[in-house]
């Protein structure tokens, strides 16, 4: 029974690790020279998920995304979808310092996945 149990776990902690989507790109606050003015820039940002996977597992990606972004704009009514888009984005733990890019595009090292990129701006509240 323990091992069932413990096979559960990891199965769910795999499925888990899956859903996340990633904030690449922020944009930060910009505050007026004085109080009055409040800011002069509310601050932006891009997010990404994977495209990877059954289309429910895709849906919770993008529903972490949006959070995410919520979050980062101070909620949901300051947040402005700019652009979305899908890209083929190359990941890769190394760096091109790391080795030669000739060798190291011959090895096969990079893996090339499907992404959502999602642009967005915070409004000023």
């Amino acid at each position: 029974m323990g091992r069932r149990l413990r096979a559960a776990a990891a199965a769910a902690a795999a499925l888990l690790c899956a859903c996340d989507a990633t904030l690449t790109e922020t944009r930060t606050r910009v505050k007026g020279p004085v109080a009055e003015v409040g800011l002069i820039d509310a601050g932006a940002g891009r997010v990404r998920f994977a495209l990877k996977g059954p289309g429910w597992l895709v849906a919770k990606r993008r529903k972490r995304a949006f959070k995410l972004m919520e979050r980062y704009c101070g909620g949901a009514q300051y947040l402005k979808v700019s652009g979305e888009r899908d890209a083929e984005i190359a990941e890769t733990p190394y760096t091109e310092d790391d080795l030669d890019v000739e060798k190291f595009m011959e090895r096969g090292h990079y893996r090339v996945d499907s992404f959502r990129v999602v642009e967005f701006e915070c409004l000023k509240p």
